[in-house]
This record gives structure tokens, C-alpha cells and sequence, in this order.
């Protein structure tokens, strides 16, 4: 990673492991970052994670008008298989308008 400004190159490696929870969130699980090599202090990597599985979480989209759940989550072989239902209501579409 290189931020702009900045000459020195950010080593980020992130390994977690992924699950898909009731359908309406996908959720990071055993995470483990580190920084150019060096482990990120624990508690920090807790809040980033749980930052993280705050945004992965399907309901966010149901004040939008969007119904998404996901049906199933699996990896294997190096690929990953998912199946997903999405109901994408007007009041939806009258939204994303508004915006552009």
C-alpha cells in the first residue's frame, strides 16, 4: 500500500476466515493482520475486524429497499461459490436516481 505523499511502502497482510451468518452477513472470523511483518496489537485488530463485519452486514440495505440474503457461501479448490437472492424494490430505484 502507498499513500500519496509518501515514500515508504506499507507491507498489510491480512489472513481471516470467512462465513456467511443467517444469511443476511458475511462475517470475518479468526483474523490475523500484520504491518510490515509485525503482528497489529490484538484489540486494534478486533475493532477493524468487527468495523468490518458492521459493513457486510445485508440489513444495511433494507432502509434502501433492498432485500439480499445469501444462500450459500463455500470455498473450495480455489474458487469461491456463492448463491444469493436480491429483491430490489421501486422505492429502491427511485433512490439510486436521486443520487446520481
Amino acid at each position: 500500500m502507498n499513500e500519496r505523499g509518501y515514500s515508504e511502502v506499507l507491507k498489510l497482510k491480512v489472513e481471516t476466515d470467512i462465513q456467511a451468518e443467517s444469511g443476511r452477513s458475511l462475517k470475518l472470523t479468526n483474523a490475523d493482520i500484520t504491518v510490515n511483518g509485525q503482528t497489529l496489537f490484538p484489540p486494534l485488530t478486533r475493532r477493524l475486524i468487527a468495523g468490518v463485519n458492521q459493513q457486510l452486514n445485508l440489513d444495511r440495505l433494507e432502509q434502501s429497499g433492498i432485500t439480499a440474503r445469501i444462500l450459500h457461501l463455500d470455498f473450495s479448490q480455489g474458487q469461491v461459490n456463492v448463491a444469493t437472492f436480491m429483491q430490489v424494490r421501486p422505492e429502491a430505484i427511485a433512490i439510486f436516481k436521486r443520487r446520481r
